[in-house]
């Protein structure tokens, strides 16, 4: 649909991103020689083929404005961006209307990266954020979270739901 004018993709494209049932999605519109993708999993994030440049940004930062709920499952991203994506100051513009962060975490384990991801997704205009785990250990993803929480990074935030499963 988006792509039959321009004037149904500017009608599309608000509604299309608003909810991300995979953070992926987002990622994958960097330019594709940015990074190698490999099709087998990774066992290390990908390097950059080249220097990133803000102009890289364009379209993660033009969809991601319009994003108000996201998936994301830890270690989903780790062994898929690469590190540079994280640590990048562009990284702060995006997701300005993000109000709804779901977070599964199926292994503690898997984020124990060289970049803890939740943090950096966490924004002033949060309302809820939601986590499925199986555990908590002190070291898990969702106490990093609650740390940044009450560090008030998001202050307008109305609910933190925890589904928690104990073996």
């Amino acid at each position: 649909m988006a792509q039959v004018s321009t004037a149904l993709w500017e009608i599309a494209i608000p509604h299309l991103w608003t909810f991300v049932p995979d953070i992926q999605y987002l990622f994958k519109l960097f330019p594709s020689d940015l990074w190698s993708k490999s099709e087998e999993p990774a066992t290390s994030p990908p390097q950059l083929n080249r220097e990133l440049r803000d102009r890289d940004w364009d379209r993660f930062l033009f969809h991601s404005r319009h994003t108000r709920a996201i998936f994301y499952t830890t270690g989903d991203l780790r062994n898929v961006v690469p590190p540079a994506i994280w640590s990048h100051s562009l990284l702060s513009a995006s997701f300005p209307r993000l109000e709804r962060l779901i977070v599964t975490v199926f292994d503690d384990s898997m984020d124990q990266g060289p970049v803890n991801v939740i943090p950096l997704l966490l924004r002033p205009s949060l309302r809820s954020v939601e986590f499925f785990a199986d555990r908590s250990p002190a070291d898990s993803p969702l106490i990093s979270t609650l740390q940044s929480i009450a560090e008030n990074k998001t202050p307008i935030l109305e609910e933190i739901i925890l589904r928690l499963i104990w073996n």
